[in-house]
């Protein structure tokens, strides 16, 4: 991982498990070189992608109700706890971090998810109102920004930041497969142009605050080219089950210095190990670390790259997030992927992992 770039590093998605602000923090930050902000969903309404980010937002109160996020009238109690928790957890990466240097990560949840999953009392989705998906647009630049230079203020100076912004449901939302409240019916499709400026929008204004822009998406057909259209300097996906006519916009891509984020193993591929490290923590054997390096590089020579190293234009990370493991298993997680980043550095060419 270089000063300019976060190529090299290896994080997590967001999640984590438990309802521990501060060992979640700690472990993030022991284990990657790109630590980032946890996120606790199990703690309840408010902790999740969606609530944590409605929280920012400033003329949006929400209220969890069955079917996901409902605008209020005023803050109600799981407003609040969002509001509170994300502060909480933000001190404790602040504490965990007072010594970290190179970059760090935070996550929203980008504005087309939001729409699909933020109700009005009516139980219809934003989505549904144009109207309404323009003034998302516009809260969520506003709350980035202001984001963006809190985190700032509580990072050591030198550390670069990166926003991930979270969309899994935007290839729903393009698609017209949102399903409504009763789940007889569907949304309309948002059309595409309105779907890049929204994106855009919020990619300028993580520019604009002095942050670096990055989008997730875990869906098993990412938009990845209207991704890159929207301006995004990095892509984390599933590379798992990305399709293979993506290789051709993703070299392109590496061309044009996007940083790729493969999400690359999944917590259901980390059996705690009987190894130990000399810190005494389970470590996976070398055999599957080399396995998984090898996929990733016969996925890297798919593009076409034999002048480049992959170490230098990729980072890793999970499939999607921890939340659903012990802390145990994500350790083990979290030093594959730190161990998977040493052997691309040192053999890019794959010559051990094929032996």
């Amino acid at each position: 991982m270089t000063g300019t770039s976060f190529a090299g590093s290896w994080t997590g998605v967001g999640s984590m498990p438990g309802d521990d602000s501060f060992e979640s923090a700690r472990i993030v930050v022991g284990e990657c070189s790109l630590p980032a902000l946890p996120e606790l969903p199990s703690r309840g309404p408010g902790s999740d992608l969606v609530g944590r980010t409605a929280g920012l937002l400033e003329g949006f109160t929400v209220s969890a109700v069955p079917s996901g996020w409902q605008l209020t009238d005023h803050p109600g109690i799981d407003h609040r706890r969002a509001v509170s928790w994300l502060g909480q957890d933000l001190d404790a990466f602040e504490q965990a971090c007072l010594t970290h240097q190179g970059w760090a990560k935070v996550q929203v949840c980008g504005p087309w998810t939001l729409a699909a999953r933020i109700e009005r009392a009516s139980g219809q989705a934003l989505l549904r109102d144009h109207g309404a998906r323009r003034d998302l647009v516009t809260a969520l630049e506003h709350a980035v920004t202001l984001h963006v230079r809190d985190v700032q203020r509580r990072l050591p100076a030198g550390v670069e930041l990166l926003v991930q912004v979270d969309e899994p449901m935007v290839d729903q939302v393009l698609l017209g497969r949102v399903p409504t409240a009763s789940g007889w019916a569907t949304y309309r499709s948002v059309d595409k142009a309105e779907v890049r400026s929204g994106l855009s929008a919020v990619v300028e204004a993580i520019r604009s605050a002095g942050a670096t822009p990055i989008v997730h998406s875990c869906s098993d057909e990412p938009p990845l080219e209207l991704f890159l259209e929207a301006g995004f300097a990095g892509l984390s996906f599933d590379q798992r089950v990305l399709a293979p006519s993506n290789v051709d916009l993703l070299a392109e891509a590496v061309e044009n210095g996007v940083v790729l984020i493969p999400g690359v193993m999944g917590v259901e591929d980390a059996p705690v190990s009987t190894n130990l490290t000399k810190g005494g923590r389970s470590a996976p054997p070398m055999s599957e670390v080399l396995s998984t390096v090898s996929g990733v590089q016969r996925w890297w020579s798919a593009m076409g790259f034999t002048d480049r190293s992959p170490a230098d234009n990729l980072a890793l990370s999970p499939t999607c997030g921890l939340a659903g493991a012990s802390p145990a298993r994500v350790r083990v997680v979290l030093s594959r992927l730190q161990q998977m980043m040493t052997v691309l550095r040192e053999d890019p060419d794959g010559d051990h992992a094929t032996q």
